[in-house]
């Protein structure tokens, strides 16, 4: 029985730069419907493959994949990580989007009220808010858990760790979304014409 997942895949033999090519729009609805089948196509074609549709190079294997993020010298991210230039100047000098030393001094910065040790002295007052919010919940004939349960530690005790003002706070989780959203927008027609590449415009 045909794969339903290769049936809208086209693969060239044709080759950027010495790279196999694969052609296919990451951010069509069928493709993340069920991407496996095409990341396994892309592994099968060899450890780098050029994405016509997106102009940008895929390491597709675990090990080439993990070497690269370890070499920031010739695999920099300092000039950006989103799959278009859009995106990379928008990004550019943030913690994903730079390179040690000033990454390093960003994430050691940031790191420090999250790290397992630093939870520690909190666990009581987490612990406690999760219990009085699972309580306010069941008496409840309904509730919605992304908004009422999962969105409740992230926009009261996580903002008070990072540092976060009142003033703004319910925007906390749009702003994380803005800003994972910004890195694939206006790479392809599916994305352009998406709700996710209208709410990057509107962030940018």
């Amino acid at each position: 029985m045909e794969d339903p997942g290769r049936a809208k895949m086209d693969i060239s033999p044709l080759s950027h730069k010495g790279a196999p090519v694969y052609d296919v729009d990451f951010y069509d609805d069928d493709f993340i419907r069920d991407p496996r089948p095409h990341y396994a196509a892309m592994r099968a074609l060899g450890a780098v493959v050029w994405l016509t549709r997106h102009g940008n190079y895929a390491i597709t294997r675990y090990s080439e994949a993990r070497a690269a993020l370890r070499d920031h010298r010739v695999f920099s991210s300092a000039h950006g990580v989103a799959a278009d230039q859009f995106g990379c100047d928008f990004m550019k000098g943030n913690t994903i989007a730079s390179d040690p030393p000033f990454h390093d001094l960003m994430r050691s910065t940031m790191q420090k009220p999250l790290v397992p040790k630093a939870l520690e002295s909190i666990q009581n007052r987490i612990e406690a808010e999760a219990h009085s919010l699972v309580d306010r919940l069941l008496v409840l004939a309904s509730f919605d858990g992304m908004r009422d349960l999962a969105r409740h530690l992230p926009l009261t005790i996580v903002t008070d760790l990072v540092g976060l003002p009142e003033d703004g706070r319910e925007n906390m989780l749009a702003w994380a979304a803005g800003g994972f959203d910004i890195l694939v927008c206006r790479t392809s027609e599916a994305g352009r014409g998406s709700k996710r590449s209208r709410r990057c415009a509107n962030t940018s």
